[in-house]
């Protein structure tokens, strides 16, 4: 039997380090990944990890929601920066918004969608799948309806209240 590597992360240091020159060159970390999962909890303050990761290859997103520390009994209550982390969730991912074919937010509780959210969904132009429990608005679900979408999963809201009025899975079959 192999021995295993043993896993090291980086310091904060070092990732502030690799952002300054990210910030001058413009290179990514990771130029030919194509599939990215990350928490939302990385979207915090400067966005730094999924700015360092993310590029130009990049064809699918998945946000998970959940809390990383809730297993561990160190969960936050506190939501102040949900607001915020969605912002940087759409500032970063604007850019690729376009190319991307699947965007996914998992373990998503609320059904009401962020306004910056919205405008994503509204960026998107070869999406083929969609997944998550945000809602949508009516003309950002005209807007998805344009697109070649295989796979959606969503939430319908209704305009006068936050409560879901019809919950959707659609699969296109070939």
């Amino acid at each position: 039997m192999g021995t295993r590597a043993p896993c090291y992360s980086l310091e904060h240091v070092a990732f502030a380090l690799l952002f300054q020159r990210h910030q001058s060159t413009g290179h990514t970390l990771l130029p030919a990944l194509h599939d990215l999962t990350v928490n939302l909890q990385d979207f915090t303050g400067l966005a730094v990890f999924p700015r360092l990761v993310i590029g130009p290859n990049v064809r699918s997103v998945t946000v998970q929601v959940k809390d990383i520390y809730e297993d561990y009994g160190e969960g936050s209550d506190d939501d102040s920066d949900d607001s915020m982390q969605w912002d940087n969730v759409a500032a970063v991912l604007a850019p690729y918004a376009s190319t991307l074919t699947h965007f996914e937010m998992i373990h998503v509780e609320s059904y009401k969608s962020p306004e910056s959210i919205m405008d994503l969904y509204r960026s998107f132009q070869c999406l083929t799948a969609l997944g998550g429990a945000f809602g949508l608005t009516h003309d950002v679900f005209q807007h998805l309806a344009t697109l070649p979408l295989k796979s959606l999963n969503c939430t319908m809201t209704s305009a006068n209240s936050n409560e879901p009025t019809l919950r959707a899975h659609q699969e296109k079959l070939t």
